[in-house]
């Protein structure tokens, strides 16, 4: 089993590519071959529970209202489950006490059970080769350890204003920038 070393990539006010316009992205694999990561912050237009009627899937009503979340623009029809059920067989440890999976028996096991916490996603964020690297030596990206309240924060929509302000970074002092601070 793989053992994550996650980051957290913060875009710069300056990234207008509409796939990472002001996003948070989880990054959970970085190597020589490229990076995989999971955008924290983008919410979709429908819920949990309208995504679980639709897959005939049992919703705790603890996650009627959450959005189901945009994780990037590859494969956007792959789900991911951000979690903290130790219990659950399938899962890889991110960081202590915080996991990712990704089967369908997975979902429905989390789904269904409200005693947890979770964010499900779609598709993911992916950087071939060294294209990573290129992008954070523009001033594209800030980069900073991984705090477990981003994870699930409460409104994803204010994640980037939230993890630059805990940062003690003012997003306008960096729009004349190169994005290093």
């Amino acid at each position: 089993m793989n053992k994550f070393n996650p980051i957290l990539l913060i875009a710069v006010p300056q990234l207008v590519d509409p796939y990472f316009k002001r996003s948070v992205i989880l990054i959970l694999q970085h190597n020589k071959e490229g990076a995989f990561g999971l955008v924290l912050n983008q919410s979709t237009n429908f819920s949990l529970r309208e995504f679980s009627h639709n897959q005939s899937l049992v919703c705790h009503p603890n996650f009627y209202n959450q959005p189901v979340l945009r994780g990037g623009p590859v494969e956007p029809y792959r789900g991911f489950i951000l979690h903290n059920q130790k219990t659950l067989v399938e899962k890889q440890e991110i960081i202590p006490g915080f996991y990712v999976s990704g089967s369908n028996e997975s979902l429905t096991a989390l789904l269904s059970e409200g005693d947890h916490e979770l964010r499900f996603l779609l598709g993911y964020a992916g950087w071939n080769g060294s294209q990573l690297e290129k992008e954070m030596a523009d001033g594209s990206w800030i980069a900073t350890q991984v705090d477990t309240k981003y994870i699930f924060y409460k409104n994803p929509e204010d994640l980037w204003d939230a993890t630059l302000h805990d940062m003690g970074v003012d997003p306008i002092s960096l729009a004349q920038g190169t994005g290093i601070h």
